[in-house]
């Protein structure tokens, strides 16, 4: 009986299986989308893909099992059908939201996604693999930016982005997501990460701290390269234009700032740009002068061209300037007076540090002269005479003057009689405040005429001489004629009185003395003498015998 009813039981809940449909087979046998570690070709973008059909597996009835001692029957779980998601379509406007993670379930970690890329094309393919007792939707999604950029000269940098072929995919649940970027001539960039989409710039200069490569994300992957690429150079259209190069800017920096200039060549109608100044005077006084030069429209500079000049002015210390002092002497080419001969013009300068002056023959010409001495020695002739800087050092001031040494040597040849006037004074012994003041005798030195006492010569104006008489000899040169007396008699006499006892109010200083007619006469005597002197410098000549 018991055996009947066990059989019995056994044939119901078989039947009670294949009714409902329910199978065996356990749920973890469900297979998941197949993923290749080969680089697919890419193909049209995800929009062009249409959604794969979901298939769900015929069930199989399993075959009885024995029964249990304890008659509980065993229900498996439904089976789980593969899951292909359709591709997202592809965006050309980023979109940041992703579909929600249902919050009861386990979502997709990231080792879920795999992507093959395609240097030539910058193209690939992103997988979500469906993982088993998980949602369908990533943890994280994926925001990747595909971005398309152009050359602007042939070189690799600067670049601009080629909007109309950038585009932006997000991926965020199960199923396969193309990228693409074409590229023409420049740059293809596949940027990717979490949370957000990396919105590039509009120009490119070179590598930026911004750019995240889908590369870097440490994502499985068919081709362990990076994600960008670049086409050669050299194929970018550049429009060409017409060349004008700028003239060159100079500047002038003098001593004292009114004289500081900034020289801008004169533009003409063949000139196809234009001059802008920037001019800054700093707290401190300091000057700065920027010229900057901007080709017109249609135009262009070449490479090699200057286009911006900049000088910072200097103060006068920092300039060492130097002010050249005085007027140039020019003195004439005269006769010797003492013998047959001729005295050379020159001409004078005022030597000073960091100035070199130099003498140009003007009539007759001659090479120039460098001037060494105050004093140098030229012919009779017209010159100019310029005073430049040594380096280091800027001049302010008159650097440049005309002179002429004028020829006053008609003939040296002929014998000259000149005609020397003497002077001889003195004063005798007097008293003043402070005592005795000593007496002297007086003379006019000159280079003419040489004075005596003795075998003493006198030579300077005035010399002290003790109470006495004494006699002065006048000596002249060879040739040359005496105007006047030839030897004076100078008799210095003592004080009257002795100067310690008398009141210093009642002093009076004691006339020139020396000839019998009185001081008044020695002056006006002194005043023709002084007249002959200057009579010297015309002499008078005479014909040879």
């Amino acid at each position: 009986m018991k055996r009947t009813l066990s059989a019995i039981t056994t044939i119901v809940i078989a039947v009670g299986l294949a009714v409902t449909g329910v199978s065996t087979a356990n749920a973890d046998d469900a297979v998941p989308p197949v993923t290749s570690d080969v680089a697919p070709t890419p193909g049209p973008a995800a929009t062009d893909v249409p959604a794969p059909t979901p298939s769900t597996p015929t069930p199989t009835p399993s075959t009885p099992t024995p029964t249990p001692t304890t008659p509980t029957p065993t229900v498996a779980p439904a089976p789980k059908t593969a899951l292909v998601a359709s591709a997202p379509a592809k965006s050309t406007t980023p979109n940041p939201s992703a579909s929600p993670i249902p919050s009861n379930d386990t979502c997709l970690p990231s080792s879920a996604i795999r992507y093959s890329y395609d240097p030539t094309k910058n193209s690939g393919i992103v997988t979500v693999t469906a993982q088993p007792y998980s949602t369908e939707q990533l943890c994280a999604p994926l925001f990747i930016t595909a971005a398309s950029w152009k050359y602007t000269q042939a070189a690799v940098w600067p670049q601009v982005l080629d909007s109309s072929k950038t585009s932006y995919i997000t991926v965020d649940k199960v199923g396969t997501y193309m990228f693409e970027a074409a590229v023409t001539c420049g740059q293809g960039d596949i940027y990717a990460r979490t949370g957000s989409y990396i919105i590039p710039t509009s120009t490119l200069p070179g590598p930026q701290p911004w750019e995240k490569f889908l590369s870097g994300l440490g994502l499985q992957t068919t081709y362990p390269g990076n994600t960008y690429m670049q086409t050669p150079v050299g194929c970018a259209e550049i429009p060409t234009l017409p060349l004008t190069d700028p003239k060159p800017v100079t500047f002038v920096d003098t001593c004292g700032t009114e004289a500081d200039k900034v020289v801008i060549p004169a533009l003409t109608s063949d000139d196809h740009f234009i001059y802008s100044t920037s001019d800054v005077t700093s707290k401190g006084g300091v000057r700065t002068v920027t010229v900057t030069a901007t080709p017109d429209k249609g135009y262009g500079f070449s490479s090699e061209a200057e286009t911006s000049w900049s000088h910072t002015f200097k103060t006068d210390a920092q300039n060492n300037c130097v002010t050249v002092p005085g007027d140039p002497e020019a003195v004439g080419q005269t006769c010797a007076v003492s013998a047959d001969g001729v005295v050379s013009g020159y001409l004078t300068v005022a030597p000073v540090t960091g100035v070199v002056y130099t003498i140009h023959p003007v009539t007759p010409a001659g090479a120039d002269i460098t001037v060494t001495a105050p004093k140098t020695n030229v012919a009779p002739g017209d010159y100019v005479i310029t005073a430049a800087a040594e380096p280091g050092y800027i001049l302010s001031g008159v650097t440049e003057w005309k002179r002429t040494v004028a020829d006053n040597a008609v003939d040296c040849s002929l014998p000259t009689d000149a005609f020397l006037p003497s002077s001889v004074s003195w004063v005798g012994e007097t008293c003043s405040a402070g005592g005795t003041v000593s007496g002297y005798i007086a003379i006019d030195p000159t280079d003419f005429l040489s004075y005596f006492v003795g075998t003493t010569q006198l030579v300077s104006a005035r010399t002290a001489f003790a109470p006495g008489t004494y006699i002065v000899t006048v000596v002249a040169p060879a040739g040359d004629t005496i105007d006047g007396p030839s030897s004076y008699t100078a008799t210095i006499t003592k004080s009257a009185t002795s100067c310690g006892n008398l009141d210093p109010q009642s002093l009076t200083t004691l006339a020139f003395t020396g000839f019998d007619s009185g001081a008044g006469y020695l002056a006006v005597a002194s005043a023709f003498l002084m007249l002959g002197t200057a009579l010297v410098f015309s002499a008078r000549r005479k014909a040879k015998a």
